[in-house]
């Protein structure tokens, strides 16, 4: 699935069950621990979130001390979601063009 409307599509149909699925039934601490070692290094606001999805991480920096979040995403309903829970300040949808490149194409001589 490369065509970014397709993408956007999943999320779309995924936002009612992502932190559940996540939080609960991967158990992933990705967000949780990144925000900590951001605070505990002494970052400070303003925080891009970009692929913000429902909002799961800004929570998190918003329990870490940060206070000026702004997301970013692909999926409406995602974002419907992240702005459910309160913790940025802006949001916008974003149109992503996906790019496939080798990389000896990239590679720098």
């Amino acid at each position: 699935m490369t065509d970014a409307a397709q993408i956007a599509a999943r999320y779309d149909e995924w936002a009612q069950t992502y932190e559940h699925e996540l939080l609960h039934e991967w158990r992933y601490q990705a967000p949780a621990v990144a925000a900590r070692l951001l605070a505990a290094a002494g970052m400070v606001s303003p925080v891009l979130d970009v692929g913000c999805g429902t909002g799961l991480v800004g929570r998190f920096l918003t329990d870490a001390g940060f206070d000026t979040i702004a997301g970013v995403d692909v999926s409406p309903a995602s974002l419907e979601s992240a702005r459910a829970g309160a913790a940025y300040r802006e949001l916008s949808d974003i149109r992503v063009r996906y790019v496939t490149a080798s990389v000896s194409a990239t590679t720098a001589r």
